[in-house]
């Protein structure tokens, strides 16, 4: 009867998150209202932030009522088209008109929408680096979140390791910050080698675990 022999290396690795993002302004304006705090859940599609857009606002309705009046008048010009009374010119100018008030109502309306900062997706979020009042500019960040059920750990090996580690292989996870160990398994093998450093890439699934372990955490 043959003894199995069990070979271990040590590798240090952290936890990732597949959901953690830095929410931007997509447009310039003053930060009229902050609906949430630092560490509080959200849901996906739930408003965040809003940016003053009282202009946009007063050009919605002001292209409204031009839309309004610009469809009247098609309406009456595609009647008297129809039984064949005025120009084609007339008919032609007065759906131009129309569609040309349309478009230019989405456009506004887009840009009403880029105003209201939504959060993509059901998370928390981890930070808020801006205060109501202060101005915000395209590309500014405005908060950062983040999916703490979404995560996994990663972990560069050295090329020594080649063929030796697999997918499926069992690994026994040390949470130093916490004092905890648990075990997983490798759910990923990258097939490149990093030239800088001669290692490749393993991903382990997360484990359930009943204490607090974070993104960026060493493991």
């Amino acid at each position: 009867m043959r003894n199995s022999i069990e070979h271990r290396i040590d590798v240090r690795g952290g936890i990732q998150s597949r959901s953690n993002i830095i929410l931007s302004a997509e447009m310039g304006g003053k930060i009229q209202k902050i609906h949430v705090k630092e560490g509080q859940q959200v849901k996906k599609g739930q408003t965040l932030i809003v940016l003053n857009a009282d202009v946009i606002r007063k050009n919605i309705a002001e292209l409204k009522t031009s839309l309004d009046l610009a469809n009247t008048l098609f309406e009456r010009q595609n009647k008297l088209w129809k039984q064949q009374i005025g120009t084609e010119v007339q008919y032609l100018q007065a759906k131009n008109n129309k569609e040309s008030l349309e478009g230019k109502l989405a456009t506004v309306n887009a840009q009403l929408a880029m105003s209201i900062i939504k959060a993509p997706f059901s998370g928390a979020i981890d930070d808020l680096p801006m205060n109501e009042g202060e101005l915000a500019s395209p590309g500014m960040p405005l908060a950062r979140m983040i999916n703490p059920d979404d995560v996994y750990i990663i972990s560069e090996v050295s090329e020594a390791y080649i063929g030796k580690i697999n997918k499926g292989n069992e690994v026994i996870i040390d949470f130093i910050i916490n004092d905890k160990k648990s075990s997983s398994i490798i759910s990923s093998v990258s097939q490149v080698i990093n030239p800088k450093n001669r290692t490749f890439t393993i991903e382990i699934e997360m484990p359930n675990v009943d204490f607090s372990a974070k993104p960026n955490q060493v493991v």
